[in-house]
């Protein structure tokens, strides 16, 4: 969460209000993605943008359930930060599904990343950070959610080695 920390001081926003944002953006992520670590750290993601907190955080389970209609079936764990970031760019769903589908596609051709490759959830975590920069977003939520994402997955290999 020190990743988070750091990256809050750089808002100008008091402590207070950040807090409170997250507590708000959390609670809505986590009627519908349950209260995982990972909800909290897409949370805290979303509370580094000016909007409110439905705003913001309302739209990643409508994106999320766009992108399944799709045919994406986008994961719940450690890339729920990097839809976060997502979240935050202007681009409406319909284009964002669109686009996922066909950087998704691209990626799945790339070497490292077909049938022996990495699984489908990292990659289509990784289309939605390429989405992000195509996007437009700040790229600093993307930095954040992407040192998010490798935080949890080094957590995830040394409790799986502690087993």
């Amino acid at each position: 969460m020190f990743v988070h920390a750091a990256a809050m001081t750089a808002t100008g926003r008091e402590e207070d209000d950040l807090i409170a944002d997250i507590e708000e953006c959390y609670a809505i992520l986590k009627e519908r993605f349950g209260g995982s670590a990972h909800a909290l750290r897409a949370a805290c993601v979303l509370a580094r943008s000016e909007k409110t907190p439905q705003e913001k955080a309302g739209r990643i389970p409508e994106l999320f359930d766009a992108l399944r209609q799709s045919g994406i079936k986008y994961g719940k764990d450690f890339e729920l930060p990097a839809l976060a970031a997502l979240c935050l760019t202007t681009a409406d769903k319909r284009q964002l599904c669109a686009d996922m589908i066909e950087a998704d596609g691209f990626l799945e051709q790339q070497k490292g990343y077909g049938f022996f490759g990495t699984g489908k959830t990292m990659r289509r975590m990784h289309a939605a950070m390429l989405l992000n920069i195509i996007h437009g977003s700040d790229g600093s939520y993307m930095t954040e959610a992407a040192l998010s994402a490798m935080f949890a997955l080094i957590d995830a290999a040394r409790n799986a080695s502690n087993v």
